[in-house]
C-alpha cells in the first residue's frame, strides 16, 4: 500500500483471496507504524457472515501463509478486528457492488448489495479502493 494513498483515509478492500489479506496485513501494518495509517478500512467480501475466509492447512510448506490465513481469520471472528490497529475495522460479507459513483471532493459512494441476492441496499463513503477479487469472473455480465 502506498503511504500517501492511505494516509487519513477511508478505504475499502474488495475480495477474499490471498492478495486481499495481504493488503489488510499491510495496512495494518501502516497502523502499528503510526505512520500513513487509513482512518477507516472496509473489508468487502461474498463470503457469509461469521464463517472464516480461509481454512488453515496444517503443516502448510509456506508457514507465511498459515500466518496470512490467521490474522484474516481473526478480522473476521474476533470483535473489533481481532488484532486490527486501525481507527476503525469493518468486514461487510456479502457484498456486491452495485456502483461507484464519484463525488466533487474525489471521495466515492460504494452502492452496496448485501445479502445472498443483494436484497440490503448500504452506501458506503470511501476514498480508495483496492480490488482485489481474484480470477473467478462474473459470468452473468456476459448471459
Amino acid at each position: 500500500s502506498d503511504k500517501a494513498s492511505v494516509s487519513g483515509r477511508r478505504v475499502a478492500v474488495v475480495g477474499t483471496g490471498y492478495s486481499a489479506s495481504t493488503c489488510l496485513r499491510n495496512l495494518n501494518d501502516l497502523a502499528k507504524a503510526g505512520d500513513g495509517a487509513p482512518t477507516e478500512v472496509y473489508w468487502l467480501t461474498r463470503r457469509e457472515p461469521g464463517v472464516p475466509p480461509y481454512s488453515v492447512m496444517e503443516n502448510d510448506a509456506l508457514p507465511q501463509r498459515s500466518e496470512l490465513s490467521n490474522f484474516a481469520n481473526d478480522l473476521v471472528l474476533k470483535e473489533g478486528g481481532g488484532d486490527w490497529a486501525s481507527a476503525k475495522f469493518e468486514y461487510i460479507p456479502q457484498a456486491g457492488i452495485g456502483e461507484i459513483v464519484t463525488k466533487e471532493d474525489g471521495s466515492l459512494t460504494l452502492k452496496l448489495e448485501l445479502g445472498e441476492m443483494g436484497e440490503k441496499p448500504r452506501d458506503l463513503e470511501v476514498d480508495v479502493i483496492f480490488s482485489l477479487v481474484g480470477f473467478h469472473p462474473d459470468k452473468e455480465l456476459w448471459s
